[in-house]
């Protein structure tokens, strides 16, 4: 068998230098890092709210109708103008992230309402394109932004009737902010407190009258006094004489001489110091009276001083006479407030402080009569004996 020539031969066939060069190229690219991926764009998702409302009109499912936020606020005006209902806004607290939805329901018949909200809510193709700017309308404008967050107060399961008016009664839970129930005030709280009222002495203060009579006796002549409020005689009083060391005092229009008496009025010092005593000479003190002749150029008539050693509530513990200005004529005249005065030593105008107001006027009146104004709590028998200690002081 002859063999043929160039039967298992193979041809080698050399490349160009352009395929060489698109090769290279080819390697080149392939060692090159690959691109980076591009940057996804984060979609920004708006949740969806949910807000239920109480119609009068009779709904599909228990009265009550479900609308995603994207639905009802294109809607919520056309629809719900007509409705009555009371808006209630509840907020989450600011200090409690909110895990649940506020609007919690809890049976088998709340959740069929929003399963059926959720099936009937319009898809993403079914979306009016324009509905984008009526929602940035909404949002834009507070009040109707308010009205579509707002959800009825009412319950929406009958059962929970007994729970809402529980809450009701005790009260919002912390961040929640009830905007139908307002609260009661009580204005007796706010009301300023009456002011107590100031105890006025409605009656005028008394003025007394004194006055002195002497009388002849077969044992020497004897000096009475009688003391008048009104036209009542309240005490009398009767001494020996105008030197007479003691004074003896009874209730009523008769006095006689005695060792005892309801009171005496011891006369010293030359009829300067007088002491007002009960029943007799060791009785106790009731007041003492000072009458002590000017000391200075400046004092324009005597000084007269009285302490009180039993006061009421009201009365100061001691008042002494205001020293009196000079009239025109270089006469004292005293500041009796109008009262009518005859000139005299026995006048007298005595205060508690130095700038304090008239507690005690003491005028003439007459002859042997003497007109005392008290402003001040005090008892009869102390103005008598004042009254008597002015007649009676031979200080001049």
């Amino acid at each position: 068998m002859k063999r043929k020539t160039g039967a298992n031969l193979f041809t080698i066939e050399f490349s160009s230098s352009s395929d060489y060069d698109s090769y290279k190229e080819e390697e080149e690219e392939e060692k090159k890092p690959p691109p980076p991926p591009p940057v996804k764009k984060h979609r920004q998702i708006t949740p969806t709210r949910v807000t239920k409302r109480q119609v009068t009109l009779t709904p599909a499912v228990a009265g009550l109708i479900e609308l995603s936020e994207s639905s009802s606020n294109s809607e919520s005006t056309s629809n719900f103008d007509d409705v009555d209902f009371n808006p209630t806004r509840t907020t989450a607290s600011p200090h409690q992230p909110t895990s649940k939805d506020i609007f919690t329901i809890g049976d088998s018949e709340s959740s069929s309402l929003i399963n059926q909200s959720a099936e009937n809510s319009p898809k993403k193709s079914d979306v009016d394109p324009n509905h984008k700017n009526t929602k940035n309308k909404h949002e834009s404008s507070p009040k109707q932004n308010f009205k579509h967050e707002a959800i009825s107060n009412e319950d929406i399961n009958p059962e929970n009737e007994k729970t809402k008016n529980d809450k009701n009664v005790n009260g919002l839970n912390e961040g929640q902010i009830n905007l139908t129930n307002k609260p009661k005030i009580d204005y007796s709280v706010i009301q300023k407190p009456k002011a107590l009222p100031i105890p006025i002495r409605t009656d005028t203060w008394p003025t007394y009258l004194i006055t002195r009579e002497s009388k002849m006796h077969l044992n020497g002549k004897r000096i009475f006094f009688s003391f008048f409020d009104g036209n009542k005689q309240i005490y009398a009083a009767k001494c020996k004489s105008k030197n007479a060391e003691s004074v003896f005092i009874m209730k009523g229009k008769q006095v006689h001489l005695g060792e005892t008496a309801d009171a005496i009025i011891l006369v010293g010092n030359e009829g300067s110091d007088f002491s007002l005593r009960k029943s007799s000479n060791s009785g106790d003190e009731i007041i003492t009276v000072r009458i002590v002749p000017p000391k200075t150029p400046a004092d324009t008539a005597r000084k007269m001083a009285v302490t009180f050693f039993m006061p009421k509530d009201g009365t100061p513990a001691r008042i002494t006479s205001k020293n009196p200005g000079l009239n025109p004529d270089g006469k004292v005249e005293h500041d009796f407030e109008g009262h009518f005065a005859v000139s005299s030593m026995k006048n007298a105008v005595l205060v508690a402080k130095a700038n304090g107001p008239n507690l005690v006027l003491i005028r003439k009146t007459g002859p042997d009569a003497i007109e005392i104004d008290v402003r001040f709590e005090h008892e009869d028998l102390w103005i008598f004996a004042i009254g008597i200690a002015s007649f009676l002081s031979r200080v001049k």
